[in-house]
């Protein structure tokens, strides 16, 4: 296996999981994996399954955003013209044109803040860096 071989895997598997940008307009990622205390972790792994990673410190793990929202039933789910991407719950795609709006979007970030918040007492950091008053 060499070098350009595992690119090109690389490339088919992210184009099977992440919209074509040209037909769904998005922003990516839209959640960073929080670092949460490993107890909080551990007791997450143990309820649901949640994989977690190890932190510098050890104190600390890194758990995925994608699982908290996909086990707490996101994936897939619209909201005025903003979905959830079904096969990357941390991708939110605009599926309306220009009908919806950077609220719209903010709108549905803030519902799934607050429910992963709620559900699992973890919070979810924006990712993308919103600049200014939006238009």
């Amino acid at each position: 296996v060499n070098a350009t071989q595992i690119a090109e895997t690389i490339i088919q598997i992210r184009r099977q999981k992440l919209p074509d940008p040209r037909a769904f307009a998005n922003v990516g990622s839209v959640f960073k994996n929080p670092v949460i205390r490993r107890a909080d972790a551990m007791l997450l792994h143990r309820e649901i399954g949640l994989p977690l990673f190890p932190s510098i410190s050890g104190a600390e793990a890194k758990v995925p955003a994608a699982y908290l929202i996909d086990y707490a039933g996101w994936k897939g789910k619209e909201r005025r013209g903003i979905l959830i991407w079904p096969r990357q719950s941390l991708v939110f795609v605009n599926t309306n044109g220009r009908q919806s709006t950077v609220y719209d979007f903010l709108d549905l970030v803030q519902t799934v803040q607050s429910d992963i918040q709620a559900k699992f007492g973890v919070a979810l950091e924006l990712e993308p860096e919103i600049l200014g008053e939006p238009d």
